[in-house]
């Protein structure tokens, strides 16, 4: 009896690494803060990347989905060896606030009230959207990008410089 005892935190913690647990927060992913090398953004994502090449001298998105065509799941911004920036358009993944595709942009907008400023605009292709600032946060900020019903479709999170330009790389 006492080896099932002991195996059991051990199975339970197993169960709960998904995708969702992965640690997105407004520092970056997981041990690679916003500004780390495109080496050390690979070490912390622990599973392959497509897209790009390993010359980090230039602008390139990488994808964890091989078959980003469709959704990406979440593509990674690096520029000059540099993570930029984080882009997620999958249900799989909580964003700061918790905010997450598929719910309100309305609802996620107002989870930052009093805790951070929220700028309504609408992107170049008429999209609604927020973006959430702090003076804690720095040169970070969350985009949030809704689709025709007002439900979040996507969203990107880094350095304010790469935000709003869907593509940078071109």
């Amino acid at each position: 009896m006492k080896p099932l005892v002991w195996t059991l935190p051990l199975f339970l913690a197993a169960c709960s690494l998904t995708q969702s647990s992965q640690q997105i927060s407004i520092d970056g992913f997981a041990k690679a803060p916003f500004g780390a090398s495109l080496s050390a953004l690979k070490k912390a994502v622990k599973k392959p990347v497509y897209g790009g090449s390993d010359d980090a001298s230039q602008c390139q998105l990488l994808f964890e989905n091989p078959n980003a065509d469709e959704k990406y799941g979440m593509a990674f911004l690096v520029i000059n060896n540099r993570f930029e920036r984080l882009d997620v358009d999958s249900k799989d993944y909580k964003g700061p606030g918790d905010i997450v595709v598929g719910e309100s942009l309305a609802e996620a907008a107002k989870r930052f009230s009093g805790q951070a400023t929220v700028t309504s605009s609408q992107s170049v292709l008429g999209e609604p959207q927020r973006q959430v600032s702090s003076p804690a946060w720095g040169d970070t900020r969350l985009l949030m990008i809704a689709d025709s019903q007002g439900l979040i479709s996507h969203w990107r999170l880094g350095n304010k410089t790469w935000l709003i330009e869907a593509n940078p790389c071109g």
